[in-house]
């Protein structure tokens, strides 16, 4: 379970949504219907839940969006924090 901003939860499906053909040896057969034959995948076996919780939740309310998702199971969560400057 990853708990992301918006602005880095495109980019992390999309890199899950391709890491299976990624991690794979394919054949792209555009002669019979463009299909697509899987030879070898070495990919790990693992789940994967992204959870936009929205920009400024805090951590408790990310935890309590995802409960859903979690099942009695380890799960992680990540927290982008944006840096503040003060002005003094």
């Amino acid at each position: 379970m990853i708990s992301l901003f918006a602005a880095d939860i495109r980019v992390i499906k999309e890199y899950f949504a391709d890491y299976y053909l990624h991690r794979s040896d394919v054949t792209f057969d555009f002669s019979n219907k463009n299909e697509m034959i899987i030879h070898n995948n070495v990919a790990e076996p693992w789940r994967v839940t992204v959870v936009d919780t929205g920009l400024n939740t805090q951590t408790g309310a990310r935890i309590k969006r995802v409960k859903d998702y979690i099942h009695g199971e380890r799960f992680m969560l990540y927290i982008r924090r944006r840096s503040f400057r003060r002005g003094y």
